[in-house]
């Protein structure tokens, strides 16, 4: 098995470094978009965790200048039913 590395170039601190200058564009491309992953993931979780928690105290919907209904409560009449 050939274990050979193709490069004629040898590994160097030198080389990374040319090799982040000649792509850094491409480089922080990635890492923007690793970013934008990990933003969209947290916003995520937040958004899960509002909408699953169960409402603490329902409010009334209660138009501001509207007019309020007052509510009858008389206790309706059973109504008899007559056997046949």
């Amino acid at each position: 098995m050939n274990t050979e590395v193709m490069n004629d170039e040898s590994f160097s601190f030198y080389a990374l470094i040319t090799y982040i200058k000649e792509n850094i564009a491409g480089l922080l491309l990635l890492i923007l978009a690793v970013l934008i992953i990990v933003f969209v993931d947290y916003i995520s979780r937040i958004n899960a965790i509002i909408f699953s928690a169960p409402p603490s105290m329902l409010l009334p919907n209660v138009i501001p200048g509207g007019i309020h209904l007052m509510q009858n409560n008389k206790p309706q009449k059973m109504r008899k039913f007559r056997k046949r």
